[in-house]
């Protein structure tokens, strides 16, 4: 009977290895990595941009609508 009640704890402790914390580090990496993303995305148009001028050009930073996008201009 010792041996039938082990593997019955044993099954009802193995979902519990994964703790609240770690889910909480995965979408810390998910969003740091979504941000990455969206970084490069900008950068590279901003190389785009330096290119097909071929000149200097300023930047400015404006929200529109609630989200930063950097515009090119001259």
């Amino acid at each position: 009977m010792d041996s039938g009640q082990r593997s019955g704890e044993a099954a009802t402790a193995q979902p519990e290895t994964l703790a609240v914390p770690d889910w909480a580090h995965l979408v810390d990496e998910l969003l740091v990595a979504r941000a990455t993303r969206r970084k490069a995305i900008v950068d590279a148009r901003l190389a785009l941009a330096r290119t097909l001028t071929g000149s200097r050009i300023t930047l400015r930073r404006r929200i529109v609508r609630g989200v930063g996008h950097v515009i090119a201009g001259t």
